[in-house]
């Protein structure tokens, strides 16, 4: 489980108490776009034990539930103050000064307490006790600050309070370490005179998210849960019965929630902590709140800036605010401004809170309460970016006092945080008297204060907690004895004040989500109580944006086989709760199949030895509950009731709002939502950098799931079952893996180097060439390796910053070749993954096709955009496919090529008859044995005929070249070099190095050996005279050697054949290898390179090679390359089709052999 504040929805799943009957669960809701808490409360006794100050409770009978949605909360590394929730920014004030209200004082210092405590526990400075300087309208003490003074003093803390105009506030501050945080700022226009301000040292700031997630893993440690689902928890209304057997006909009462799939989750006690969304969840609320927004900005210090850096830091600013205007007749502040230190990012956040704005707009039909038909709620998230003039007018003149050296900086970010105002700023806790039966409550508002509260929102209780007095409150009602009950009680007795008796016609209008439910797997026990009740407490006085825990998903073995269950819902079975009662669950899943609409029992047995065949995740574990869907409703009440038992199978009939593909999942026993199940496998040959779950957006989070294996990645794949191939989804359900150079959205990429993987943020689009897959059904299992910067490297000499991955045939230690060594040696080690994505510049994916003994194509260059890929050089580049299957290497490429390729899938080709060999070996090795059967087998094919071809000789024939004069080997002989030397100049070296020393003093990162030569050989030498050529090359090679036919069943003028691979051993534990240098010279394996033309590695046989690791002969791989007329792709995956079926090629399995022997690990 890993804690994520960044995400779309948070929820908490809260564990078994210590009655087993009673579960504890949360429902995650984003129906309004915004925070909201409908909580389902069951009898739960509130006891508060003043012999041991403990809180405890006693658990029942029946379901506690708790729901609440939030905004989008999405944290750009750059842009981080992007919430509008006035409680979620990454810092808070935490203060005791509440003038006259010493109610909050106390609560505050007491907080203040536990924030300590929470620092040494955690190892962390969630609380920075920096101070903070309360800076007053003129240059005499304010009546507010006078106020708090006297409160201070009364609790005996005046002590840590340092007035500047006082000698002897002075003089102790000096002693205690204060002094220097007591600045001067002179007031503008008035010479001599300085604003008096005081110096409050038991005050700070707290690191809210932070807080939560230290929290949180403290509850997880008790054996609390927290986990997410999406549409199946959808919040569409509470349920409300109005026909009361009580009698009070005009009264009403609630019973539970509706989620959008239909499903009713009831409860005795519904309690709404909904923030500036509650009066949208509860309209009953209108009178008592009211949304307003608050003006946040920042601006940013770099740390090169280094005085700066150092002056707005936490040990040398305070926090600072600035009463700019005293209060109004009628006591209230319209003038306050504060400032932050900076964060360790450099932020430095500046609010206004003097004018909160209103967004009137119409209320809805029937709100109880409506000023002019209208109410105040939260402006949509796009439309929070912005400030008004008046907010920003007041910034700018706060920086221009209080930060000079800031004043012509433009604002970083800005934004409008919603908070929640009540009628006299105080929580609203408290039943709402509407409803009957006590049987809605709530627990917001005052969302200015909250977040400071979160430590004592606790186990450890003292007569001060606010959880004694809300659980107080919950319990007994108007018979409460909490002191705060009168403060916090429901009060519409009271007159709207606070701002909320403007209305619509006041200054300050600006007019112009499912419910997710799981359940706690074991006990907690009484800590993991305590810290629940904090959890829950804590949401209740936060506003709607409040940090928000991501499920990443769980990870289970089934039969002692692992499984992850997706965090994301893809369906809900609607079923009646009581037929799961005595079906046993795990951590809240059942595991389940989904039969086709209609099956009959009797086919069960058949159905599962075909499901068993065709899928590597569907297990008979999965076969012990079955869904069979029925379309009738009433089919639906009736046999819900009925369980059919062939064997040890139950089979339930099910409803659903859309088609649910068959296969197995798992069931969320709570909330009948379903979740995908994806078979983890250890990564045995190292060649994944990362595993990818796909997001319903089109993004990609790291699958965070992990299983035995020596520093191995763990991967998931999902079931099989769930896809079935179409026009339009042609490679549905095909699992492929990306080479670490693509862009993917939601994806750190590391193009092989660790600096660029931590130096740049996750990926925000993903680009042409693997969207068009994703389009087509394909499913992104994960990222993969690659010799740094796709530059050819040589396994573990060459290989620095990350481990090569292992080539599995052989002795198991050859090397993978590069620079799509993860493909390579991926393809050749697992049946579980399909196909692997690379590219080819110079051999990136045909060589390691031919060491691994799998196909591998560089296409014919310019056939789809490299958009989003890390280049290496732009007229070389291509991008390609390694696989085993030439039937999906043939439908891949249709996909990823698109109008640029021709499928000659089904049809009969003319196949070329002139059959040209390059540099090809005879037969006195075994491995020319296997060439050269395999190029007679390939002319006795085709009906052709075997030729020697020289380039270099062809190249002088001057009748055929006006370029026959220029010396082959000395025009083409670094042309290669250059070409890809210099690619990155532009791209990758400059900028790279660029950010890098921005962030580190002017460093430079790590790069491994074999890039570096190449860049800097290349330096010395032309670009533009290396481009051209190659382009020389390309335009001869095209008219001349190679030149396409216009007949779509023949394409090219013929094939020509070069040895790819020989079965030579290439084994990783070298060291007697010089220092890298740049490939010059030219071979075979360049003609496509410079020609553009498409080339393919099919692997042809494999050839015995002694080992000396393992004392005998091993099997290695033995490949041929094949061109073809540029633009005739397709013509060579037909070829590799047809040559399977004449059994001239065999598929190759996955092992150590190309036959499938054991991998030696």
């Amino acid at each position: 489980m890993i804690i994520n504040f960044r995400e779309e929805i948070f929820r908490i799943i809260l564990g078994w108490l210590d009655n087993p009957d009673l579960r504890l669960a949360a429902l995650a809701c984003k129906g309004f776009k915004a925070f909201t808490m409908p909580l389902l409360y069951s009898r739960i006794e509130w006891r508060w034990d003043t012999g041991n100050s403990k809180f405890t409770n006693y658990a029942l009978s029946q379901n506690y539930f708790i729901a609440f949605r939030a905004r989008r909360s999405s944290y750009d590394p750059d842009h981080p103050l992007n919430e509008q929730a006035a409680s979620v920014d990454h810092n808070k004030i935490l203060r005791p000064s509440y003038g006259t209200k010493i109610h909050y004082q106390r609560l505050a210092l007491e907080s203040r307490e536990e924030w300590l405590k929470m620092n040494k526990d955690s190892g962390s400075e969630l609380f920075v006790t920096c101070g903070m300087l309360r800076v007053q309208p003129s240059d005499e003490l304010g009546q507010l600050e006078k106020e708090t003074l006297a409160s201070m003093e009364r609790d005996g803390l005046r002590y840590a309070q340092f007035v500047k105009s006082d000698p002897n506030d002075i003089q102790r501050a000096a002693k205690l370490g204060w002094k220097s945080k007591l600045l001067d700022f002179g007031i503008p226009g008035e010479s001599g005179k300085s604003f008096e301000a005081v110096l409050d040292s038991l005050s700070g700031f707290v690191k809210c998210s932070e807080a939560c997630a230290y929290l949180q893993s403290k509850a997880s440690s008790h054996g609390v849960r927290f986990q997410f689902g999406q549409k199946a928890g959808q919040c569409e209304s509470l349920v409300l019965d109005e026909d009361l057997s009580s009698g009070k006909s005009s009264a009403r009462r609630g019973v539970g929630i509706r989620t959008r799939d239909g499903t009713v989750h009831r409860g005795d006690t519904i309690v709404i902590a909904a923030g500036s969304f509650s009066t949208q969840t509860l309209p009953d609320l209108s009178y008592h709140i009211e949304s307003s927004g608050g003006s946040i900005a920042t601006v940013k210090v770099d740390r090169s800036e280094r005085e700066l850096w150092d002056k707005y830091s936490p040990e040398n600013f305070p926090v600072l605010t600035w009463k700019s205007a005293p209060r109004n007749n009628i006591g209230k502040d319209t003038g306050s401004v504060y400032v932050f230190p900076r964060t360790e990012e450099g932020l430095i956040k500046i609010g206004y809170r003097g004018i909160k704005f209103t967004n009137f707009v119409p209320a809805p039909e029937g709100t109880p309460f409506m000023q002019d038909g209208q109410w105040s709620i939260p402006l949509p998230s796009a439309q929070s970016k912005s400030l008004p003039g008046p907010a920003v007018d007041a910034i700018r003149q706060f920086v221009s006092i209080f930060l000079p050296e800031l004043a012509d900086r433009p604002f970083h970010s800005t934004k409008l945080c919603w908070y929640t105002d009540t009628l006299d700023n105080s929580f609203l806790i408290d039943y709402v008297p509407a409803y009957a039966d006590r049987s809605v409550f709530v627990c917001t508002g005052g969302s200015g204060h909250g977040a400071k509260f979160l430590p004592v929102l606790g186990q450890e209780l003292t007569p001060r907690c606010i959880m004694q007095h809300a659980a107080d409150i919950f319990e007994n009602g108007a018979r409460s004895t909490s002191p705060m009950y009168p403060h916090w009680r429901w009060r519409d007795d009271q007159p709207r004040g606070n701002g909320l008796e403007e209305g619509p016609a006041g200054p300050r209008n600006l007019q112009g989500g499912g419910v997710q439910v799981i359940e706690g797997a074991s006990k907690p026990s009484a800590a993991a109580m305590g810290l629940i009740i904090r959890l829950v407490a804590f949401l209740m006085v936060l506003p709607f944006g409040a940090p928000q825990i991501t499920s990443t998903g769980s990870t289970v073995l089934l039969n002692n086989i692992p499984y992850y269950i997706s965090p994301h819902t893809v369906g809900n079975a609607s079923l009646q709760p009581t037929v799961l009662d005595d079906i046993k669950a795990a951590f809240g899943f059942i595991p389940v199949s989904v039969l086709t609409a209609g099956t009959q029992l009797a086919d069960l047995v058949d159905i599962f030895s075909a499901w068993n065949e065709a899928d590597d995740v569907f297990q008979p574990g999965f076969a012990k509950v079955l869904l069979n869907k029925t379309e009738s409703l009433e089919a639906l009440a009736s046999q819900d009731l009925r369980k059919y038992s062939p064997g040890s199978a139950t089979v339930l009939s099910y409803t659903a709002g859309s088609k649910l593909p068959k296969g197995p999942y798992f069931l969320d026993k709570a909330t009948s939502n379903l979740h995908q199940a994806f078979r983890l496998y250890d990564d045995v040959a190292g060649a994944f950098s990362e595993a990818l779950l796909g997001n319903n957006d089109g993004s990609f989070q790291v699958l965070s799931a992990k299983i035995p294996g020596s520093a191995t990645p763990t991967i998931g794949v999902p079931s099989r079952l769930y896809y079935e191939p179409s026009e339009a989804k042609p490679l549905s359900g095909i699992r492929i893996a990306v080479k670490d150079i693509f862009s993917l959205a939601g994806v750190k990429q590391s193009n092989g180097n660790r600096a660029w993987y931590h130096l740049y943020p996750p990926n925000n689009a993903t680009g042409t060439a693997i969207s068009r897959l994703i389009k087509a059904g394909a499913v992104i299992v994960g990222t993969q390796k690659l010799s740094q910067f796709a530059t050819s490297e040589v396994a573990t000499v060459d290989w620095v910053d990350y481990h090569a991955p292992f080539n599995p045939r052989g002795d198991g230690y050859q090397d993978a070749s590069s620079s799509s060594s993860g493909a390579g040696a991926s393809i050749a080690s697992y049946n579980w993954l399909d196909a692997a994505v690379g590219t080819d510049t110079g051999g990136s994916i045909r060589s390691p096709a031919g060491v691994n003994g799998v196909f591998g194509n560089r296409a014919s260059h310019g056939l789809v955009s490299l958009d989003h890929i890390m280049p290496l050089s732009g007229p070389l580049d291509t991008i390609g496919f390694l696989a085993r299957d030439p039937l999906l290497w043939d439908r891949l490429q249709a996909v990823l090529y698109g109008s640029n390729y021709s499928s000659l899938a089904g049809t009969q080709p003319k196949y070329p008859k002139n059959i040209m060999t390059v540099t090809y070996p005879n037969t006195s090795t075994e491995a020319g044995k296997l060439l050269n059967s395999f190029a007679a087998s390939l002319a006795k094919f085709t009906g052709g005929n075997v030729t020697i071809l020289d380039v270099a000789k062809r190249w002088a024939v001057s009748e055929t070249n006006p370029n026959a004069h220029l010396n082959f080997t000395d025009t083409f002989n670094i042309t290669y070099p250059v070409l890809t030397g210099k690619g990155q100049d532009d791209t990758i070296i400059k900028p790279f190095y660029a950010h890098y020393g921005a962030q580190f003093d002017g460093r430079r990162p790590f790069v491994n050996p074999s890039p570096l030569a190449r860049w800097a050989w290349a330096a010395n030498y032309s670009w533009d005279e290396a481009l051209q050529n190659k382009t020389m090359f390309m335009n001869w090679f095209n008219g001349q050697i190679l030149p396409p036919v216009d007949d779509a069943l023949q394409c090219s003028s013929g094939f020509i054949l070069y040895a790819g691979k020989v079965g030579r051993q290439l084994p990783r534990n070298r060291y007697d290898i010089a220092p890298p240098t740049p490939f010059a010279g030219f071979s075979a394996a360049r003609m496509s390179v410079f020609s553009g033309c498409p080339d393919f590695t099919f692997p042809v046989g494999e050839v015995p090679s002694f080992s000396s690791l393992t004392n005998h002969d091993e099997k290695l791989p033995v490949a041929v390359g094949i061109l073809a007329s540029k633009g005739c792709d397709g013509l060579l995956a037909k070829l590799a089709i047809d040559l399977v079926e004449e059994g001239i090629l065999k598929v190759p399995q996955v092992g150590g052999s190309m036959s499938g022997d054991p991998i030696f690990t």
